[in-house]
């Protein structure tokens, strides 16, 4: 309690200074509007001109040169008007503005005596962007809005250097996802916690590589998501999408033929604008359901729980032979988001967000004994308060609060005490090649991670050439974890004592949570903190463009080292002078705490503008990251399984942080009016990531472990190389390629660990081999025809394409050469979307869209993962060995395994209404 006390008004303190000085670290989620303003006629600067952006009381007057800034708008079109006393106003609309980014837009005024009537200009989407430092990709709500997706990650793996979720060959967990500027990452194993629904999103940004200074715990890349807000007026939509898989591959989908138009239900529906009575005050509020029953499907062909004889023989339990789902998805999702306008000037806004998932994950074990298999849940919440004042027109500070709650946990049944969990023994009833008869699932996890965090920055456009930002971040993680594996409350009985020859009864046993002390269950709550300052300036000048910052991360584990490695566990003590202590005596002396951590990054970014359509950057940096607390703080109670030899891992609470040095050039053209050319070759370098190298020799001959260590590295290069024109004559495509080579010593963190243990062992890899999402070439592209504006009919055509992933062949369970030295098949993928609106009313106020969505559209049927020793996802070799035990399942059965492929045709069709 004195510790939580203390973190709390530390906490304060720091919001308190960060009031007194203006200053906090918000990732940005606002753009800079800037230009000039001259005369038609003479080229003179139209001194005094007024710039608003329309709809809000947000501008500038040029000054004695003409120029003119907009700082603090928000991303996403707007219209900007420009007057001045003596000549013709003049409006540009559909201006893009993009986060961290400044859109240029010039004004050229006539003299009233010339023309007296407003001008009015539509803008053109710039296909380059002068001011870029860095390879990002900036996607706006409407050209979501033609691709056939059904959330927000299909999106993110469209992008150049992304493959199956790894950055520019980096780690999963070395992404940082943002909304509205703060962090929904789970810090447990840096994935992201609370989801958002893709129809909510005003921008999704996209950073590989580097990136400013003002983003923190992240080596790979950056999510940034801006939600959509409320305005001046009422709209809203309802969707409604219905749908199944259409696949002829029965043979590996089993019930894929029967075909159910309800098997997919997606609901949604928004509603935003001002409140009423409440002027200033405008809200967007969302939600969503999704009910998916998923395309693998197990069969009901064994129940959990066999009668058993008091002779110790079993009448096997046989099912109703019914299907049953076992990759089902129910999710929910939801969105509200008030924005306040307490004067011109100050803007206050508060955010929910919240995502519920229900769901299953095919287990090839538990095909035809599905009612055994785990029950998954994963819930997420992110409450947001930002605070926004422009102090003048060339300077602004935001502050902002969060709460971000992330919870996961697993289970057969909801009750630990259920009766109808199954005695482990019928886990072991199942002969060599069959898959599970019987029993249940004994595993149940729960898991959350709440993380309260300030932030907030202060950005001060120094002069016409300086735009400096100064940030902190605070964040306040709580971490519970409750591993636990039913025993049972008399494990020396098993038959049931009330069995007969006349009434057999299922294998005794009644199901018990031991006490933290026990192997069974593994169990902490911890409180590890995180703190960062950082500076970075952008100094623009129409042909040199630096964005150079300077950032400190420092964190707290609130973690426990052994202080003698060699005897690991305080509950179970190898040394006899040990034993005889009481527990609280050695407690006092058998751990110490492990030390806090910080770092210095600085990141420097270059663009030199060569022309209007054309740019050269390059970049430079140093990225860490903290490891996940999911490795500091596994096996909490430092236990040695049982035997001799390696067979356990311990966590580490004393890791270093993770580090990476990128390198990055880059080059954008415009090569015709709406044709651009985009290319980056990037290098990364990769250090201190986690490993199992380290190997303990503890007191007990014979038995050792391993624990997790700064020790693996890598190395990333490549080139992304794209195409795209933008909309123009009903048509727009977009094409990117990357060639990409990612190596290390190691994909896995226990990839050492897995090695040394088991009756084969190796050496490690010292060597640099390929990680296993090395994938060499990928290719996106996507075609959209529209008819004009946006009205009556839109189709979509999305193709993917891979080259094949990395596997280690094996022969009899033994490598036959270095890791990964082998190749997947490659893989091919086509996507459609289409719509057809119809306008119900004259203005198109309120109208009816009509939608069709087909993901795998050639049910192509692409290998996932292979069996080792073949490279395909087929077939084995060991099928030739093996012994078919018929009566149970055959030898296709149980070596056809549908998660080794990928998802089938899925078609939808669906309605939305807008007003």
């Amino acid at each position: 309690m004195k510790v939580k006390i203390i973190r709390w008004l530390s906490l304060v303190a720091i919001c308190g200074v960060a009031l007194l000085f203006y200053t906090a670290a918000r990732a940005g989620t606002v753009g800079k509007i800037a230009g000039r303003v001259i005369d038609s006629e003479n080229g003179e600067p139209v001194i005094g001109a007024a710039i608003m952006v329309e709809g809000t009381e947000s501008g500038a007057a040029a000054d004695i040169n003409g120029d003119y800034y907009i700082l603090n708008v928000p991303p996403g079109m707007v219209n900007l008007r420009c007057s001045a006393l003596g000549y013709a106003p003049r409006s540009i609309q559909g201006v893009q503005v993009i986060s961290d980014q400044t859109s240029t837009v010039d004004f050229s005024l006539q003299p009233a005596s010339i023309q007296g009537e407003e001008v009015i200009i539509i803008a053109e989407r710039k296909l380059v962007e002068l001011d870029r430092t860095f390879a990002t990709q900036t996607i706006a709500a409407q050209d979501m809005g033609t691709l056939p997706i059904t959330n927000l990650n299909q999106v993110v793996e469209l992008q150049a250097g992304i493959v199956d979720g790894h950055f520019r060959g980096g780690r999963k967990n070395e992404v940082l996802y943002l909304v509205d500027g703060v962090s929904i990452t789970d810090v447990y194993d840096n994935a992201q916690g609370t989801q958002v629904d893709n129809r909510v999103v005003e921008e999704l940004q996209v950073i590989s590589g580097t990136f400013n200074a003002e983003y923190g715990q992240a080596m790979s890349g950056i999510v940034n998501i801006v939600t959509k807000e409320g305005g001046k007026e009422y709209h809203g939509s309802v969707t409604t999408e219905f749908g199944d898989y259409l696949s002829d591959h029965d043979e590996l989908f089993m019930n894929i033929g029967d075909v159910t138009p309800m098997a997919i239900q997606d609901y949604g529906v928004s509603l935003y604008g001002p409140v009423p009575k409440i002027r200033k005050l405008s809200f967007y509020a969302s939600g969503r359901y999704l009910k998916d029953s998923g395309w693998m499907y197990g069969r009901r062909r064994w129940i959990p729980v066999w009668l058993v004889y008091p002779n110790g023989m079993a009448m096997v339990g046989h099912g109703d032979n019914s299907y049953v789902e076992m990759n089902r998805n129910w999710e929910s999702f939801g969105h509200v988001k008030l924005s306040y306008d307490l004067s011109s000037r100050m803007k206050l806004s508060y955010s929910n967000l919240f995502s519920s998932r229900n769901y299953r994950d095919f287990s090839q074990d538990w095909k035809f004994c599905p009612d055994g298999d785990l029950r998954r849940y994963r819930d997420g919440r992110t409450n947001i308060v930002k605070f926004n004042h422009a102090v003048s027109g060339s300077a602004f500070y935001e502050l902002g609060f969060t709460n971000t709650f992330t919870e996961y946990h697993h289970y057969v049944y909801e009750d630990p005490y259920d009766s109808r969990y199954a005695h482990p023994m019928y886990e072991d009833a199942n002969p060599a090649y069959t898959m599970n008869l019987a029993g249940t699932n004994l595993n149940r996890f729960r898991r959350w991670t709440q993380t309260n965090q300030l932030m907030g920055n202060l950005s001060w456009q120094v002069n016409k050439l300086h735009l400096a930002k100064l940030g902190f971040d605070v964040k306040l993680h709580d971490i519970l974890y409750d591993d636990v594996y039913l025993v049972s409350a008399n494990p020396g009985q098993v038959i049931d004592p009330s069995a007969t020859a006349d009434d057999p009864k299922p294998l005794y046993f009644k199901p018990v949570v031991e006490d933290i002390q026990q192997t069974s269950h593994d169990r902490y709550l911890n409180h590890p903190s995180e703190y960062a300052v950082y500076l970075q300036d952008k100094f623009e000048l129409p042909y040199l463009i630096v964005n150079a910052g300077l950032r400190i991360d420092y964190f707290e584990p609130d973690g426990k080292v052994l202080t003698d490695p060699k005897d690991p566990n305080v509950y179970s003590p190898l040394l006899t002078t040990h034993v005889d202590d009481p527990l609280d005596e050695r407690l006092s002396y058998w751990y110490k705490d492990a030390k806090a951590k910080w770092a210095l990054s600085p990141r420097i970014g270059i663009a030199y503008p060569m022309s209007d359509v054309g740019v050269f950057h390059f970049a430079y940096g140093h990225f860490v990251q903290r490891p996940t607390f999911e490795r500091m703080y596994a096996n909490p109670k430092w236990e040695l399984a049982s035997g001799v030899g390696l067979n356990t891992v311990m966590g580490n609470p004393d890791l270093k942080m993770e580090e990476t040095t990128t390198y990055e050039f880059g080059f954008q053209q415009q090569l015709l009016q709406n044709v651009a050319l985009n290319t980056t070759i990037f290098y990364r370098d990769i250090r201190n990531l986690v490993a199992t190298d380290k190997i303990v020799e503890t007191y007990s001959s014979g038995t050792k472990y391993s624990q997790y260590i700064n020790r693996s590295f890598g190395e990333v290069k490549g080139i992304t190389l794209s195409f795209d024109k933008r909309m123009v004559d009903n048509f727009s495509a977009f094409v990117d390629y990357t060639y990409q080579v990612a190596q290390g010593d190691a994909s896995d963190p226990q990839s050492a660990y897995n090695d040394l243990r088991g009756s084969n062992p190796r050496e490690p890899q010292k060597q640099l081999v390929p990680l296993s999402w090395d994938r060499r070439h990928t290719i996106n592209g996507s075609v959209t025809y529209m008819t004009p504006g946006l009205q009556n009919l839109g189709v979509t055509l999305l193709a993917k394409y891979g080259s094949g992933l990395p596997y280690s062949p094996v022969n009899q369970g033994i490598r036959t050469g270095f890791e990964n030295d082998g190749r997947r098949p490659s893989f091919y993928n086509f996507d459609l979307s289409a719509f057809k609106t119809f306008k119900l009313s004259p203005k198109a106020e309120r109208k009816l869209i009509l939608t069709l969505t087909v993901l795998n559209l050639l049910d192509t049927k692409n290998e996932d993962n292979v069996y080792n020793d073949t490279g395909r996802a087929g077939y084995s070799q060991e099928e030739l060995r093996a012994v078919e035990v018929i009566e149970y399942n055959t030898l296709k059965e149980y070596y056809t395994n549908p998660t080794y492929y990928s998802r089938p045709r899925m078609v939808k069709i669906g309605a939305r209404f807008e007003f």
